[in-house]
């Protein structure tokens, strides 16, 4: 029993690899955002449900209670999964900072090379906690439906109290803002889909179409480059004087021709 407790050893000089410190890196600036973004849509949420009741009490203007009831739910339940949605960003947060920590206390986690794993299979392997991925998924419902409900809750105020040109003018609007939040949810549905249709569509090449073979023309060439080239030097131009004759072709007398021998 008393082994099970026991706590083990830290290595004081670990570091993370690069990437997995980009990974923590870029989700650590992510959940930062969500925490700023989720604490703004509950007080968004609070101001509306306090607006509301002292909108009721002041006006004279009849509105049906599933209206009412309609306001009030949407009010409180983006108030909470607002609320949630920070609290999950906490708890993330906490577990990147420990990250480290964790890591530091396996000896056979990889210093190097390379692992076929996406971001959160990595993050897995070093330690990250078993309840990471639920809690991501957790913090993520919360806040997609935490910000949905924000629009949801403006847009029934807006029919209930305002004219139909501003109905259709806010509508048009509210729905050209919710196109970010409709990317974030079909991204991963849309890579997935162009990943298929890619990988489907790189078949086996033939013979006939398959790209050259860059190395061994680079050796094709290095041995041409290699073999020795004779230059052949250059020929000296031959100068004609311009008292240049050419000899008779009569034959000397043989007496001149001694005479030019002995001396």
């Amino acid at each position: 029993m008393t082994s099970r407790w026991m706590l083990k050893s830290t290595a004081l000089d670990f570091k993370l690899p690069p990437t997995v410190k980009s990974i923590q890196r870029g989700w650590l600036y992510s959940l930062q955002i969500g925490v700023l973004t989720s604490g703004l849509f509950a007080i968004i949420a609070a101001i509306l449900l306090i607006l509301k009741e002292n909108f009721n009490a002041t006006t004279s203007q009849n509105i049906s209670d599933g209206k009412q009831m309609a306001l009030v739910v949407m009010g409180y339940v983006s108030l909470f999964l607002n609320i949630s949605a920070c609290m999950s960003c906490f708890i993330l947060i906490d577990r990147l900072g420990e990250l480290p920590y964790h890591a530091a206390q396996d000896r056979q986690l990889p210093k190097g090379g390379t692992i076929t794993l996406q971001q959160q299979g990595i993050l897995k392997l070093f330690r990250i906690g078993a309840l990471w991925t639920w809690v991501v998924w957790h913090w993520l419902i919360c806040f997609l439906i935490g910000a949905w409900s924000i629009f949801a809750q403006l847009l029934l105020y807006i029919w209930i109290h305002e004219s139909k040109e501003v109905r259709i003018v806010l509508t048009s609007l509210a729905c050209f803002c919710f196109l970010p939040f409709l990317a974030f949810i079909l991204a991963p549905v849309i890579n997935l889909f162009a990943n298929l249709s890619s990988a489907t569509s790189d078949g086996p090449r033939s013979p006939s179409s398959a790209s050259p073979d860059i190395e061994s023309m680079t050796s094709h060439s290095q041995i041409r480059s290699a073999t020795p080239t004779i230059i052949a030097p250059p020929l000296t131009p031959v100068r004609l004087a311009a008292n240049f004759r050419f000899p008779s072709s009569a034959p000397r007398p043989l007496s001149i021709s001694m005479k030019q021998n002995r001396s």
